[in-house]
């Protein structure tokens, strides 16, 4: 009877496992030949030992690969909640990086160095990254934004009083309105409308200062 009953169980998937089993079982079967040998045991016997023993070492490779299994199931569990940690972390910190991007442009807008600012990259302190800061930050870009909605449709006003005033006197209104900043010369620049505290007090100086020169014409015709 050969001892390549024990060695047909093992597996090329797990062979540092199988190999010790392997080893294990071939060194006591060759243990029992020689003791059946020389106490002359039977065929019939020896193979009801030998499919014995076959299961046995069956079993005791079944056993190390379900814990190897187990383990590895373990440590997956235990290190999902930490991926999924971190891709919140990471959604996070792009939610910060944006909005605060987006805060820091309408500013730089308003302060009239809109230039500027756009080449600079929003610093993300991660020891802030809690809900309750990115809900704080996303309350002043809503009102940041709403302050450039309401400029944009003063600016759209102002314009818009100076181009019926230019027409009434006959004034060149694309000049007038790009000396006042080049951004109102139209989409085709590229620019966007410049919303600066200086740029809508320039505006307004202009609005003022055609309504007395028409008031002024009006009264040269009327004496």
């Amino acid at each position: 009877m050969s001892t390549t009953v024990c060695l047909a169980s093992t597996s090329p998937s797990h062979s540092a496992t199988t190999t010790t089993t392997t080893s294990t079982c071939g060194s006591l079967l060759q243990e029992l030949q020689e003791i059946w040998d020389e106490i002359g045991e039977t065929d019939c016997e020896r193979d009801r030992m030998l499919l014995q023993l076959e299961q046995e070492c069956l079993d005791i490779y079944r056993r190390k690969y379900e814990n190897v299994k187990g383990t590895l199931k373990e440590r997956m569990s235990s290190i999902k909640p930490v991926l999924e940690d971190l891709r919140l972390m990471k959604k996070r910190i792009k939610e910060f990086s944006e909005t605060q991007l987006q805060i820091g442009q309408i500013c730089a807008e308003i302060a009239g160095n809109g230039q500027f600012i756009n080449s600079a990259e929003p610093q993300v302190n991660e020891q802030e990254l809690t809900v309750k800061k990115l809900g704080e930050l996303k309350s002043q870009l809503q009102e940041l934004q709403y302050e450039k909605t309401l400029r944009l449709q003063k600016i759209d006003s102002h314009i818009s009083t100076i181009h019926a005033l230019s027409v009434v006197m006959s004034l060149d209104f694309n000049n007038m309105i790009t000396e006042v900043h080049p951004s109102f010369a139209g989409p085709a620049n590229g620019q966007s409308k410049s919303i600066s505290n200086e740029i809508l007090a320039r505006l307004t100086g202009l609005v003022h200062s055609l309504k007395q020169e028409k008031q002024k014409r009006l009264q040269k015709v009327t004496s």
